[in-house]
């Protein structure tokens, strides 16, 4: 979410649906994102390729929620 708000995605997303956006974020990580998550706890920070997957992820999200 920190990803999500400093990139300006939180933006985008009007306030009262915030909290499902999140969820639904945190759901789509956990099931279709999960060498996303891997690659940010292995290498303790956030790669090029790893960053660009993230954005794909929100861009989709967003589009969903705006």
């Amino acid at each position: 979410m920190i990803f999500a708000g400093v990139k300006g995605y939180l933006d985008k997303i009007p306030t009262q649906k915030i909290g499902e956006f999140e969820k639904s974020l945190l759901q789509k990580l956990n099931t279709k994102g999960s060498k996303i998550l891997d690659s940010i706890r292995k290498d303790k920070s956030i790669s090029d390729e790893t960053d660009k997957a993230l954005k794909d992820v929100l861009d989709q999200l967003v589009k969903n929620f705006s």
